[in-house]
């Protein structure tokens, strides 16, 4: 595909190195087990119009942030950090004001896959969080979305980001599901949902079809300026390249107007990850 008419900016990234650090979900031996950078895809990026994006993080530990910030420094395109920080641990505030001096580091990664107790230290710093002007990425499966719906409603002046879709399979048939457990969250006007984890090999046309569907919902729900594209590199490779999953979101969003187009590719990550 050659570049797209709009600019891009890809808000779901992962740099990998194994031979650094450990990711307890990372099978040994598999064909994940090895450094991935982002010089590994920067000139596929740029053939396509990418002009930068959001490294996330995936090791659950804080000792990743420094070198994704380090990471983020050396890139000539343009970075921002998500990165983990145990929230409910009592030096958690010490730790998210440490790295909001950077410039780079736009907020942390809420993993919440299994059931969470709303705790004083998660209180304590989640208001740093508001004060800091960070964001919450939230990664979860669609079960515990009635339990995120209602701590979302307690910061309603923390902004929040749905990874993934919220986390639900992406198939015709979970569609009218998706619908009825995302739709509470499109009424809060903190929350914004990113189209990411998606990707497919390319014969399977029945999640070509899926991804059109979910995508209309989701403009439908939220309006094209509270949606995102993230990648998800490099965990699609061993099915398509970093062209091919994002030719299946741009064909997918065909029916957009220009103006929505370039807010779901990249204006609306300018703005909620005040990126410049």
């Amino acid at each position: 595909m050659a570049a797209s008419t709009i600019s891009i900016i890809d808000t779901h990234l992962h740099v990998l190195q194994p031979s650094r650090f450990h990711y307890h979900w990372l099978k040994a031996g598999s064909w994940l087990d090895r450094n991935f950078g982002i010089d590994d895809v920067l000139e596929e990026m740029k053939s396509l119009g990418v002009m930068g994006g959001i490294l996330i993080e995936a090791t659950n530990t804080p000792e990743e942030i420094p070198w994704l910030l380090e990471v983020s420094e050396t890139s000539d395109l343009h970075w921002g950090v998500i990165g983990w920080i145990h929230l409910e641990q009592m030096d958690a505030p010490k730790q998210i004001t440490h790295f909001a001096q950077h410039p780079h580091f736009k907020g942390v990664r809420l993993n919440w896959l299994e059931a969470r107790l709303q705790t004083s230290s998660l209180y304590s710093a989640m208001q740093v969080i508001k004060t800091s002007n960070l964001i919450v990425d939230v990664l979860t499966r669609w079960e515990h979305l009635p339990d995120i719906l209602i701590f979302m409603r307690n910061y309603p002046q923390v902004s929040f980001v749905l990874d993934h879709l919220a986390g639900i399979p992406l198939t015709t048939a979970m569609l009218a599901t998706w619908q009825t457990v995302i739709r509470p969250f499109s009424t809060l006007p903190n929350v914004t949902l990113k189209i990411s984890g998606y990707s497919f090999s390319s014969e399977h046309t029945s999640e070509k079809t899926a991804l059109v569907d979910y995508l209309q919902s989701a403009v439908d729900l939220f309006g094209s300026n509270r949606l995102m594209f993230g990648s998800n590199y490099p965990m699609f490779l061993n099915t398509a390249t970093y062209t091919t999953t994002f030719t299946q979101l741009y064909e997918a969003s065909a029916f957009l107007s220009e103006s929505a187009r370039s807010a779901l590719f990249c204006k609306t990550a300018e703005k909620i990850y005040h990126l410049s």
